[in-house]
């Protein structure tokens, strides 16, 4: 599933992909536009690229995907940059979203995953289609990045929620 995974996104590095999911990121949010006031955004589109690659290898369970995921959340953690934990949800739905405007496939085309490759890829796989001469895995979003399960990757020292309101009262 890696491969298939990182195929994808490889495609992707080569259209506006990243350009658009700035672009979302920024209109979701005036937090998250302030914190961009100052950003090059050439140089940040790569380091986003990075991230989302290193993503995949921390998905993979490979040292050096979990090593850069550590890295990426101490340095936005509330140590770092001070991203607020509630902003993680907005970045992950904004990475799915805009990967929706970049594929599209009908729900005609969508089939269950086969049972041989649901056993082995577990609760993430909702299905599989054709496109063109690809075969398709469709991953449920609500399992591979879940808001609520995002701990793993959180910062370390990141704020809770109940920190962030105490940190606006006072």
């Amino acid at each position: 599933m890696y491969d298939t995974a990182h195929n994808s996104f490889r495609r992707l590095r080569a259209t506006g992909f990243p350009t658009r999911f700035y672009e979302l990121l920024l209109e979701s949010d005036p937090r998250i536009r302030a914190m961009f006031a100052r950003t090059d955004f050439d140089k940040q589109r790569d380091l986003f690229m990075h991230g989302v690659h290193m993503l995949l290898e921390f998905g993979a369970g490979r040292p050096t995907g979990r090593m850069a995921i550590d890295r990426l959340s101490k340095m936005h953690g509330h140590a770092g940059l001070k991203i607020p934990p509630t902003l993680y949800a907005v970045w992950a739905k904004t990475l799915l979203d805009t990967a929706r405007e970049f594929v599209t496939i009908p729900d005609e085309a969508i089939q269950p995953p086969p049972e041989g490759i649901t056993n082995l890829s577990g609760r993430y796989l909702a299905g599989i289609a054709r496109l063109d001469e690809r075969l398709v895995l469709i991953l449920d979003c609500h399992d591979v990045i879940d808001p609520a399960g995002m701990t793993a990757i959180a910062p370390q020292g990141a704020a809770t929620q109940e920190e962030e309101k105490d940190e606006k009262r006072g």
